[in-house]
Formats: C-alpha cells, sequence, structure tokens
C-alpha cells in the first residue's frame, strides 16, 4: 500500500515557461489518445451527459483546470463523432495567453482570460462541469471545495483521472523518457525548440517523468475520494468508481442535482465499473 504523498509537480507551478508547459501537455495529450484514455472518458462522459438530459444533442461543458489546453478538447472530438457536440469553456486559475490564442481557432472552443477558481466557480459559469486527469493536483481540502461548490449552486460535475497509486503506475513512469523521444517527432506543430528541449537538452522528458511518478504518488483512490464528497445531500446525488478495459484504469466522480432522470446508463460492452470501488452515496 502506496500513502498518498502530495508532492512538487513542475505543471502546477505558474512560474513554468508556457513553452515546457505546451510541450509537456502535448505529449500527454498524445498519449492519453494514443492508448485509449480519451475513448473510455468519452464514453462515459456522453454516458452522463445523455442520462442528465439537455438541449437536444449539445451540451455546455465548463472545464476546470484547463492548463494549456485540457484534454476536454479531445474528449470532445470524440463524442461528435458520436453525434453529440458540446460547446466547451476552458477555465484556469492560470491561464496562458499563448493557450488563448492557439485555441481561438477551435471551434466550439473558448478560454477564459480572467482566471477561475475551481472551487469557487463563478456563478455566470453555467453547465456541465469538468475536470480531467486532474483530481490529484488538488488537496483533499480542494477536491472537497470542488464537489460542494457545485453541488451548492446545482450544477452536474465530471471529474477523470487516469493515473494509479501503485507499484504498477510508479514502475510505469520508467518508460516515460523513451515514450517521449519516440513520439516527439509526431507532435504538432513541429517547432525547433521542441526538437532541443527534447534530445540535447532534455528538459521536457526529465519534467514528464517527474510530474509523471509525482502524479501516481498523489492519485486518490475511489474510496478516497468518497470519503471527500460533501455528506448529508438530498438534492444532489454523486457516483464514485473505476472504469475498467484491458489494462485501461480510469477513476470518475459525477454528481448532479436530483432530477427526474437520474438512472445513468449501461456503460456498454467491453467496459464495466469495478464494484468492489463504486460507491453509490
Amino acid at each position: 500500500m502506496l500513502p498518498r504523498l502530495h508532492l512538487f509537480e513542475f505543471l502546477d507551478q505558474p512560474w513554468l515557461p508556457a513553452r515546457l508547459r505546451r510541450y509537456a501537455s502535448d505529449y500527454l495529450a498524445h498519449v492519453q489518445n494514443r492508448f485509449g484514455f480519451d475513448r473510455l472518458m468519452a464514453r462515459k462522459l456522453g454516458d452522463f451527459l445523455t442520462s442528465c438530459g439537455g438541449s437536444g444533442e449539445s451540451h455546455q461543458i465548463v472545464d476546470l483546470g484547463s492548463g494549456a489546453g485540457g484534454p476536454i478538447v479531445g474528449l470532445r472530438r470524440h463524442l461528435a463523432t458520436d453525434g453529440i457536440e458540446l460547446d466547451v469553456v476552458l477555465t484556469d486559475l492560470h491561464p496562458e495567453a499563448e493557450t488563448l490564442e492557439r485555441l481561438s481557432r477551435e471551434p466550439g472552443v473558448r478560454y477564459l482570460s480572467q482566471p477561475v477558481d475551481a472551487t469557487a466557480v463563478p456563478e455566470d459559469l453555467v453547465g456541465t462541469r469538468t475536470l480531467v486527469n486532474a483530481l490529484h493536483h488538488l488537496r483533499p481540502e480542494q477536491v472537497r471545495a470542488m464537489f460542494a461548490d457545485a453541488a451548492a449552486k446545482a450544477q452536474p460535475i465530471v471529474a477523470f483521472d487516469v493515473v494509479e497509486r501503485s507499484a504498477r503506475g510508479v514502475l510505469s513512469m520508467l518508460l516515460v523518457p523513451l515514450i517521449v523521444w519516440l513520439i516527439t517527432p509526431r507532435l504538432r506543430p513541429h517547432r525547433w525548440s521542441r526538437l532541443v528541449l527534447t534530445y540535447p537538452v532534455p528538459l521536457v522528458p526529465l519534467l514528464c517523468t517527474w510530474d509523471g511518478l509525482v502524479s501516481q504518488l498523489r492519485a486518490y483512490r475511489p474510496e478516497e475520494l468518497h470519503r471527500l464528497l460533501p455528506p448529508g445531500l438530498d438534492a444532489y446525488a454523486f457516483d464514485v468508481g473505476t472504469i475498467r478495459e484491458g489494462q485501461l484504469r480510469v477513476a470518475f466522480v459525477t454528481g448532479r442535482p436530483v432530477g427526474a432522470s437520474l438512472s445513468v446508463p449501461a456503460l456498454g460492452p467491453h467496459r464495466t465499473v469495478d464494484p468492489a470501488t463504486s460507491a453509490h452515496p
């Protein structure tokens, strides 16, 4: 059993140069999509949105902790192939000017220039809140405050984390430098600075390896997340669990106001929710 350790991560630091943040985020987004995590999360998010209803097949998403672009953009593309359109508002406590400019060309996506705290989202930001692969960046008191804020303002929320606090998860980080070196030529746009910071001056692989290792040690187990949910809510329902497919595992928390439609559709073939780690308060 590995205790949860909230150690230092470079991507949490506002002083990290935007170029390094962008290149590390590009690596994470590519790996997440390449190994199928995006597909798993998109299906779960699509099921949740469908069960909550909405305006036709279009849904307003308020993404929290979007960083250098937010993995929700990749999930949006997956869902579009299933006929589910998302209007996405990206937010972050430290929004980046370069990201704002880059994503201004992405259809259906806008990035707010003002800071947004995931634990106290402005009331005018209405829609299903998402936090994709970022739960481990929050301390326990921040996780509790984020879910309490969503419940208090009666906004649905979906949070995913693909990291896993286990010996397997920690050991897998030994492969990160090799993976970064192999996939960098495929990443777009091509930049000489990306190549320089990956090969002769390997800051990107070192950053990704350290942050990846720390992310595994910061990861919450489903039972720990369950204990962080606000208690005694009659008008709001949470669900905690793990989606499994082969070797892939994604922890999730969903929450929404209690209404006419509360049953979440079945996850479909080839996907299961581990009953040993699922909780329905």
